[in-house]
């Protein structure tokens, strides 16, 4: 028996975007439904449906055959719709809506509901009208950001996220990845091949990246990296939707970079935001696009920019470094940069047409646009093709150096001296965090030479904070820019921190034994006897007060000695009395707590010797906790 309710799609089920919001409410209430959906890919999903109408059909070839299925699939639904008289129909994009539009205008007239997640040819004259006479005899239209009024017809529209809330459960627990390689994953339906191309080739063979594409068509990207020998692309194909959550948890960064030269890529919100902001990763968007404004103003990613912006602002400014000159010959109108930049958006533009199917049928049919599109292509990688590497390091430089610039002109910097002596030492004078905010950084003092530095102080007192304060000033130094002090001077040394150190479940590493590898490496390094650096916070927290206490003495003994700087912080005070292996004593500095009241307060101020307060009950107390 017929239900009352149809759900339609010319796609498989795992890629109606909003389906689970119907049929979860569906079966919440007890209503029947029926899916009729067009089975691109030979597989049978599971649903709660009454009945399920599945159209396959076999040895697709070309864009033809898929036009051709298209209205086999219409022919196929029609039948069904007529036959069981449904009171409502709900159709799944507007690709749906423009293949079925005369039977919803004729036969379900304001019982039928038409929802926009992506642009098709929506401004396109006939298809406009089209979708202008669909919506006003609508039932309603849910679109999935603001973005879409922009080139919609003028009507009501329900902003709808498209949340799968099934996935979103038992959230905590979810695995951290270790930070090395830093992985950047995308799942869903691999589609935009362009930006997907652009990523690949930034962080080809880095061996700092992981790029890591999940879902239909990834194969198509292992394919592109493997015909370029890079080898730090991964992919999976095929994966329960089940695993969605655990998949994306494993990533630094949730990858939704899908450009912004169409208008569906400039207005489209997807699944994967909010499926990244409840397992708390940062997202990778494109500039210029409705996820980006999203990004950018929660703070919750990165906006890739675009490269073409950033060659016409490079190349109309007027520089008065030869440095940056130099950088700005390499894009300007001369080169033929810009030009050909202009010319590869054109081309990509005209590529991404495939993405509008029927469309694209027809222009392939009439005239071999894939083939002139191909032509046109290799003619401009002839053309071009060795400039682009000398293009993209360009960029490269400038970014570099912006982000010097950025902070010399949002911070209080200076430029220090940077000494080439084979001896250890550091001096700074009014020395604050870069990224703590100018209206609450507290600025400090540093006077460190080659030995060992104890560290002691209560919880919450900033130790942890001034290793990373030297630490970050340091290597802004050794990279050549300012510094957030009012003076410093240092030697070169190589840098070594223990610092935010972190299990590895997968590799069977505990913190404690992870924390002991990277000490290791500072040991070994010490046997060569030359300038070090060594930034320990919170020595062997991981294990048991006697065994730390024995252990960390003799770490910090081997390390320390004229040749090496080590600072470690910790909260055991017999540490403050250790001597180094050539009997230098450990200098001591602390960081105390005050009271105004019952209130725990901070000055983050360094002071010379060794703590001699605790506050663990102070804290417990304001958190609720005594």
């Amino acid at each position: 028996m017929a239900s009352k309710i149809c759900i339609i799609g010319t796609s498989n089920i795992k890629h109606i975007s909003l389906i689970s919001l119907y049929t979860k409410y569906f079966d919440q209430h007890g209503m029947a439904y029926d899916i009729i959906y067009l089975d691109r890919y030979g597989i049978e999903e599971k649903t709660t449906a009454a009945n399920v109408y599945r159209y396959t059909e076999s040895n697709v070839q070309g864009k033809i055959g898929k036009l051709k299925m298209f209205m086999h699939f219409r022919r196929y639904t029609k039948k069904i719709l007529r036959e069981n008289k449904y009171e409502y129909v709900i159709t799944w994009q507007t690709t749906g809506a423009y293949l079925f539009a005369d039977m919803l205008l004729r036969w379900f007239k304001n019982r039928y509901v038409v929802n926009v997640r992506d642009y098709v040819v929506e401004n396109n004259w006939f298809f406009h009208s089209l979708l202008k006479r669909l919506v006003k005899n609508v039932l309603f239209v849910t679109i999935s950001s603001d973005g879409f009024r922009s080139f919609l017809p003028k009507g009501e529209y329900i902003k709808v996220n498209s949340v799968n809330e099934d996935l979103l459960e038992n959230l905590k627990g979810r695995p951290q990845n270790s930070g090395k390689p830093i992985k950047i994953g995308f799942v869903g339906n691999c589609r935009y091949f362009r930006e997907s191309y652009k990523l690949i080739d930034a962080l080809a063979n880095d061996e700092r990246f992981e790029l890591w594409y999940c879902g239909t068509n990834s194969n198509v990207l292992k394919e592109y990296a493997d015909s370029k020998g890079i080898w730090n692309v991964k992919t999976m194909p095929t994966f329960d939707p089940k695993a969605t959550v655990d998949i994306m948890a494993g990533f630094d960064f949730v990858n939704s970079a899908f450009g912004n030269d169409a208008m569906d890529n400039s207005t489209l919100m997807p699944i994967r935001l909010y499926t990244a902001l409840a397992i708390h990763r940062p997202m990778l968007v494109s500039s210029n696009t409705q996820l980006a404004k999203v990004v950018t103003k929660g703070k919750i990613g990165y906006v890739i920019e675009d490269y073409i912006r950033m060659f016409e602002l490079i190349s109309r400014e007027n520089f008065d470094s030869e440095l940056l000159n130099d950088i700005k010959s390499h894009l300007s109108n001369d080169s033929g940069a810009l030009a050909a930049i202009r010319k590869l958006r054109t081309i990509s533009a005209a590529f991404n047409i495939r993405y509008n199917p029927i469309v694209h049928q027809i222009l392939c049919g009439l005239i071999m646009w894939d083939f002139h599109i191909g032509r046109m292509m290799d003619k401009w990688k002839q053309k071009n093709g060795q400039s682009v590497e000398g293009w993209i390091k360009a960029v490269s430089d400038m970014e570099e150096l912006m982000s010097f610039a950025v902070l010399s002109r949002t911070r209080e910097v200076s430029y220090p001296q940077v000494g080439a002596n084979a001896r250890v030492h550091v001096t700074a004078r009014d020395m604050r965090h870069p990224l703590i905010s100018p209206d609450t950084v507290v600025a400090n003092d540093a006077d460190f030479k080659g030995g060992a530095t104890i560290i002691t102080g209560s919880n919450m007192s900033g130790k942890t904070t001034f290793l990373r304060t030297l630490g970050i000033n340091l290597v802004l130094a050794y990279a050549g820019a300012p510094v957030c002090a009012g003076y410093m001077e240092a030697d070169r040394m190589k840098i070594f921190t223990s610092m935010r150190v972190t299990d590895d479940v997968s590799n069977g590493i505990s913190t404690f034994y992870a924390e002991i590898l990277r000490i290791k490496t500072m040991v070994e390094y010490r046997k060569e006897n030359r300038p070090m650096l060594c930034l320990i916070d919170e020595i062997f927290k991981g294990t048991n007060s006697a065994d730390r206490i024995v252990g960390a003495t003799q770490v910090i003994r081997k390390l320390a000695g004229a040749g090496s700087m080590t600072l470690v912080s910790t909260h055991d005070f017999e540490l403050c009395d250790l001597k180094a292996e050539d009997g230098t004593p450990a200098a001591n500095y602390h960081f105390e707590e005050y009271y105004e009241g019952d209130q725990l307060k901070f000055d983050y101020k360094k002071k010379d010797g060794r703590c001699t307060t605790t506050n663990a009950m102070a804290i417990l107390h304001m958190a609720g906790l005594d």
